[in-house]
Formats: structure tokens, C-alpha cells, sequence
């Protein structure tokens, strides 16, 4: 519950570093699907690995990425903002269970291909650093996400649908908010 307010409290000390203009700001939410790290980087939702402290499998279930993000286009081509992201991870092996949280805090810009009103084509590059959450055990690291494909559609309420590489995963949809 701590990791989740901080997002949301740094997501909203960052609101104040762009100017509003009409519908040049856009807030939203993301959910990512098959999320990916550096620490576990796979496809599927869930998978079996070789845990190497007791030789023998384990199961890794990954739940999600849930983030906050804040942009402001500069024209109609380029835009840039910040995102806050909240992922968890839940290890099995027998009946231990152990959950990793991971708080991302990242800056984007993107480029729109084709910016009509109601709908945009688009490209993003996102970085910053990733903290991770563990009993006993914390650290940061770099962390990038590359969307490759984004679409577009809505005019003062939008949704989104990305493809792409990186913490984020393959998959993002969202909604979003232009003021």
C-alpha cells in the first residue's frame, strides 16, 4: 500500500513542471499485459524456473503493470511527460509464496505519426529507474520501455492501445483524459 501512494504522490508533484494548455495536457491510466524486467524477462503470465538456491522449480506468477501517466504536447508531433508504474511479482515453490514489488518512476517522449483530433498514431521512448521491493532486500535500477506501435481514439476521452518492449510489457491498453 506504501509503494502505491508513493506513485500517486509522485505522479501528482509532477503535474506542476507542465503548463495547461487546452487539450495539449493528457492524463491517464495504463494496465500493461505480459509484463517483462530485467530480473525475469518472459512472455507468458506464468511460467516454471530453475531456482538455483534449492535445485528444484518454482512457479512465478505475474500479476501486472498498473501506471499513471501525465503528458503535454509541444505541437502536433512531439510530446513529452513523466509515468508512474506499479508492478508485483509472486513466487511459489511448494506452499512458500514470496511477492516482489517493483515502483518504476520514468520520463517518455513520443512522436505522433498521424495526429487527427479523435485519433493519433504513435511511437514512445520511456526511462528512468525501476525500485525494487523485497523482504529484505531493496535496491534500483535503469529502467526502459520502447513502444513501438500506439494508437489513438477520442477526442477529450481517449483509448489507447500499445505494443512494445521493455518493463511495461508487450502489451498496454489505456485510458486517458486531454485538458
Amino acid at each position: 500500500m506504501k509503494n502505491r501512494i508513493l506513485t500517486v504522490v509522485f505522479f501528482l508533484i509532477s503535474l506542476n513542471v507542465f503548463s495547461q494548455d487546452t487539450l495539449k495536457n493528457e492524463i491517464g491510466i495504463t494496465i500493461g499485459g505480459f509484463p517483462s524486467s530485467p530480473c525475469t524477462i518472459n512472455v507468458l503470465p506464468y511460467f516454471e524456473t530453475w531456482n538455483v538456491y534449492n535445485a528444484g522449480y518454482f512457479d512465478k506468477y505475474l500479476i501486472g503493470v498498473f501506471g499513471i501517466n501525465y503528458t503535454k504536447s509541444e505541437n502536433n508531433y512531439f510530446y513529452g511527460g513523466n509515468s508512474s508504474f506499479y508492478e508485483e511479482k509472486i513466487y511459489y515453490n511448494g506452499n512458500i509464496g514470496e511477492k516482489d514489488i517493483y515502483l518504476s518512476l520514468m520520463f517518455n517522449f513520443g512522436y505522433n505519426y498521424i495526429n487527427q483530433l479523435d485519433f493519433k498514431l504513435y511511437s514512445r521512448v520511456y526511462g528512468g529507474a525501476t525500485f525494487l521491493f523485497v523482504q529484505g532486500y531493496d535496491c534500483f535500477y535503469p529502467a526502459y520501455h520502447i513502444t513501438i506501435l500506439g494508437l489513438k481514439y477520442g477526442e477529450k476521452w481517449c483509448m489507447n492501445v500499445e505494443l512494445g518492449i521493455g518493463i511495461l510489457g508487450v502489451l498496454n491498453i489505456g485510458l486517458n483524459y486531454k485538458f
